[in-house]
């Protein structure tokens, strides 16, 4: 089985969280992450210093939710509000998958509509992966009694049949003065729910946010070529031989093709055609040499510093705060002098 790495984090529309998360997503191969309160230059209405070879969907400067993943993905945008990014990939032997990244603000509707819409639209046709900011608290994720927020939370994942990964106890935000909650949830739908694992809260990443990063993995069938980030390469293409591979795959059909075709044979010959285009592009289409997805302004020693407050968190010492705000003093300092030079 191939797979998919995902992320999920609130990053509280802190630059230094941010410029964090985006090298978890280079160290950890993260190939789609779900980011809520993103930080947004307000100047670009973009996420700063994304990788190369990502691509970012969100609403611009008001967006309290966004989505960055790999440009080789097969995704099409499907919503960009201020509390809601979603994409729809597609996946071979899992046909449409939905992904979203969701925040709910305390002060508006439990469950965003435009979330409801999108599962009410998508849930017969489409899997479904969510990443959600609830702002509730429920007796799901191991609180005593649910406030009225979760109640309507767990409503919406009962009636709508979908399945929430989150463990019981297992919290995902932690802030200074170590007041804990597990407001981040992870929801997909039932079959896809088969396909994720190794869901967990990873405790001991440094991404200078109280909320702390959910890292899975969707499993793909074998079918599905791993992502590599290597680009197609048309200029290298024969051209004559790309024709004669073309006509050999086609020639099977040409044979039985009906002359006044009905409803279901038109789609039949569109699937046809495009299975025959992607094998001869796989035959014919040369790939460009592997992308090395990497920050320019990471360093040695932000590694190195990292790995302190990292053994910090762990021991709970009474110098991690300290040492997290040398950190991000630190990766400020690194980004300015690499966007300088």
């Amino acid at each position: 089985m191939s797979k998919l790495n995902i992320l999920q984090i609130n990053s509280q529309h802190k630059r230094a969280a941010n410029a964090a998360i985006l090298q978890e997503i280079v160290d950890k191969n993260i190939d789609l992450a779900l980011i809520q309160e993103p930080y947004i230059n307000r100047h670009s209405g973009k996420i700063p210093s994304i990788p190369r070879g990502f691509t970012q969907v969100h609403n611009g400067v008001s967006a309290k939710a966004a989505i960055i993943l790999k440009q080789s993905l097969k995704s099409f945008c499907l919503t960009q509000t201020d509390n809601m990014a979603s994409v729809m990939l597609s996946c071979n032997g899992l046909g449409r998958i939905v992904v979203a990244s969701v925040y709910c603000p305390a002060a508006q509707d439990a469950v965003p509509l435009e979330l409801r819409d999108l599962v009410e639209r998508e849930s017969v046709r489409s899997r479904l992966i969510i990443g959600a900011d609830t702002n509730c608290h429920s007796v799901q994720v191991g609180y005593v009694t649910s406030d009225r927020r979760a109640e309507i939370w767990d409503d919406f994942v009962v009636i709508a049949r979908l399945v929430l990964h989150n463990e019981p106890h297992i919290i995902t935000f932690k802030n200074s003065r170590n007041s804990t909650s597990s407001i981040d949830w992870t929801i997909s739908d039932n079959d896809t729910a088969n396909r994720i694992e190794s869901w967990k809260v990873d405790s001991e990443a440094v991404c200078l946010s109280d909320h702390l990063p959910i890292r899975f993995s969707l499993q793909i069938d074998d079918s599905e070529e791993p992502d590599t980030g290597a680009k197609l390469n048309y200029n290298q293409v024969d051209w004559n031989r790309f024709r004669a591979s073309l006509s050999e795959q086609l020639k099977p059909y040409i044979k039985i093709a009906p002359d006044s075709p009905d409803e279901h044979q038109i789609d039949t010959a569109v699937e046809f055609v495009q299975d025959a285009l992607n094998n001869t592009i796989k035959e014919c289409v040369p790939r460009n040499a592997e992308v090395r997805f990497k920050n320019k302004w990471w360093n040695k020693k932000l590694n190195t510093m990292r790995s302190k407050v990292r053994r910090a968190q762990k021991h709970k010492s009474q110098d991690c705060n300290q040492l997290k705000h040398q950190y991000e003093l630190m990766i400020h300092e690194a980004k300015s002098k690499a966007w300088n030079k």
